[in-house]
């Protein structure tokens, strides 16, 4: 049974040695572990899972997790990040959480996803970097052009 307004926001099997992860459409977040939660009687009002606050927001997803997957936040203006779930901090039912993404104003997230954990590799870290330092070195060209042509 829900009151007027509320809605169901997910679903998920609790798994052994997992938690409720929580995240809230302001960028914040938090694991709970299942273990705080009671078993739910059919036709039930719910349990209390967070504590939302204006600065908080409402809730934009949850998904049981393990410290060994990553999950996935989607935002409103179309900015996907993917972080370890293990980076996320484990807080009880009746908490705010932590800010687990930053978002620029007017922004929110929208939904979430869990995924299997995905390493990089050495070679996949050597070719990042490598990105980075060609961007760095086009950049460094284009502003000593702009500059050459200002003083001429």
């Amino acid at each position: 049974r829900l009151h007027n307004g509320d809605y169901v926001i997910g679903a998920s099997v609790a798994l052994p040695d997992s938690q409720l992860l929580t995240v809230t459409e302001n960028g914040y977040g938090k694991k709970t572990p299942l273990d705080e939660y009671r078993i739910q009687s059919r036709g039930g009002k719910g349990i209390f899972t967070y504590r939302i606050t204006e600065k908080t927001g409402k809730l934009a997803g949850m998904k049981t997790v393990t410290d060994n997957d990553d999950i996935i936040l989607i935002t409103s203006d179309g900015v996907i990040i993917r972080m370890h779930t293990d980076e996320i901090s484990s807080y009880s039912r009746q908490t705010q959480g932590v800010r687990v993404m930053r978002l620029d104003d007017g922004v929110s997230v929208m939904s979430i996803a869990r995924t299997e954990r995905e390493e990089e590799t050495d070679e996949e870290a050597e070719n990042s970097e490598e990105v980075i330092a060609d961007d760095t070195t086009e950049t460094q060209i284009a502003d000593e052009s702009e500059t050459e042509g200002d003083v001429e």
